[in-house]
């Protein structure tokens, strides 16, 4: 059992913007390629919602990159459904939907790096996970389909990505968003660890290969033509607490390696009928439900179904899921 597990992380999960294949390193300021994808001359209102979770357990596991393979990986923080671990299955994960986020039926799965300060595993203070229309039609935003796996960012990173897939930010004084830790005012408050996820789906797959292809980043509020169906955009931020869980002058690196190597995974285990009820409700109404808006009363939304062969086919313990690299991936992806 972790220590303070009454703490919560904050894990805001901010969907990104780009073209499928578009993991690349961004340029000098790392945020050029965030800038090109989005316009600011797209004026939508934002449909939202947010669930708070708590840490639910640390392991070197990853499901998805390393399934089956106990140990394989480097350490993770796991939060939302309690059931994961290196050998979990969709099946296992729904037959027991105990969760660390609050609101009934938030079950979803997510794993990010572990945070080292001065080389020692640190819990945060707090986690949000943000779904989000951003500048998507809020009205096109369907459902994940059941068992969608992704990974956002890059475990092996050792240049910046894309600010607006990984970065960290200062709370309280402004938005200083980096893509290395920032030397934050004496008045922050905390430090943020953020991944933001694509919102873009192929609409055929629940994953790929390399667990990215299957999903796209949005370009100027447009889903691209091979990834034509509008998801929600995830968000993880992960909330330091200053004088609680870390000091100015602390190091801070993460498990995966050094700053630049922030991501994180989902795996889409939602009770279905809340996750529908959601989207319809503040997604597709525009709502700010993470604000206090009071979601519109609309019938849920029916996921759009995944390619049959690949959404029938049985998952069992010891096996991998359909689509997944079943090769050796330790340190990578996830």
């Amino acid at each position: 059992m972790l220590q303070h597990r009454h703490r919560r992380i904050a894990l805001s999960l901010v969907a990104a913007v780009g073209l499928a294949g578009s993991w690349a390193v961004a340029t000098s300021t790392g945020f050029a390629a965030e800038n090109d994808r989005r316009d600011s001359r797209i004026e939508r209102n934002e449909g939202s919602f947010i669930t708070r979770c708590e840490l639910s357990h640390r392991a070197a596991d990853d499901p998805i990159v390393a399934f089956g393979q106990p140990g394989a990986s480097h350490l993770h923080d796991f939060v939302g459904n309690r059931g994961v671990n290196a050998g979990s299955t969709y099946e296992q994960l729904k037959r027991n939907p105990r969760t660390t986020c609050d609101g009934e039926g938030h079950t979803g799965s997510y794993w990010f790096p572990t945070v080292l300060v001065n080389g020692e595993p640190t819990e945060a203070t707090r986690t949000n996970v943000y779904y989000r229309s951003r500048q998507l039609d809020p009205r096109a935003i369907k459902p994940f389909p059941q068992n969608l796996r992704m990974i956002a960012g890059d475990a092996r990173a050792t240049r910046e990505q894309p600010g607006d897939v990984a970065n960290w930010d200062c709370v309280r004084s402004g938005d200083r968003r980096s893509v290395q830790t920032p030397s934050c005012a004496a008045n922050d408050e905390f430090l943020k660890f953020r991944i933001e996820f694509p919102e873009c789906w192929d609409g055929v797959r629940i994953d790929s290969p390399d667990h990215k292809s299957h999903m796209a980043y949005a370009n100027r509020g447009e889903c691209p033509r091979t990834h034509p169906v509008a998801v929600p955009g995830i968000t993880v931020s992960v909330n330091f607490e200053y004088g609680k869980d870390i000091r100015r002058t602390d190091r801070i690196t993460l498990s995966s390696g050094g700053v630049f190597s922030g991501h994180a995974d989902f795996i889409n285990t939602w009770d279905e009928a809340t996750l529908g009820r959601l989207v319809a409700g503040c997604l597709n109404a525009a709502k700010s439900c993470d604000k206090g808006e009071k979601p519109d009363v609309r019938p849920a939304v029916t996921p759009v179904a995944s390619d049959t062969t690949i959404h029938k086919t049985r998952i069992t313990s010891g096996s991998a899921p359909a689509g997944a690299d079943t090769t050796t991936h330790a340190g990578h992806g996830g």
